[in-house]
């Protein structure tokens, strides 16, 4: 089963200063930036009960993988302790798979069973990915990815 790296998550801290440097001095472009992302799926997505967040997705043209720079608004770290996911400098990996349900099967037979169902989500630049989330034995998140197929009207 083929798999490639899709993008990295990175938690910041600050925001504008992060996009100041992925963009203005490492030549990324921004392909959508929410400035409030409230949904319930991104708090299961990042394993953070009632998450907030701030997302900007940047890309280099050079090369496919993409940086996703996530700050924590709710809960705030400095009044919350943070474990693992939310802390400012923690990353994880999404990687982009074929035969997701397949994958997500085998993960649980062999001893790291997801924190998240299967998700369906439409990112602002894409059409339908499903997703789902685990952590390695060390607790890196990773997130698995697949377009889903696009259904038609007939």
């Amino acid at each position: 089963m083929p798999s490639t790296l899709h993008h990295i998550p990175v938690f910041v801290h600050d925001m504008d200063r992060s996009l100041h440097l992925f963009r203005d001095l490492l030549a990324f472009e921004v392909r959508w930036h929410r400035p409030r992302a409230t949904e319930p799926i991104i708090a299961t997505l990042l394993d953070i009960p009632n998450a907030e967040v701030e997302m900007a997705y940047l890309q280099n043209d050079a090369h496919p993988v993409a940086i996703e720079l996530i700050r924590l608004l709710h809960p705030h770290p400095k009044t919350q302790a943070i474990i693992g996911n939310g802390k400012p400098g923690t990353m994880g990996l999404s990687i982009a798979v074929q035969n997701i349900k397949d994958l997500y099967n085998r993960l649980i037979t062999e001893g790291w069973p997801p924190h998240t169902d299967m998700l369906s989500i439409r990112p602002p630049d894409t059409g339908t990915l499903n997703v789902f989330c685990f952590r390695t034995d060390e607790g890196v998140p990773i997130e698995i990815i697949e377009m889903a197929p696009e259904k038609t009207n007939r």
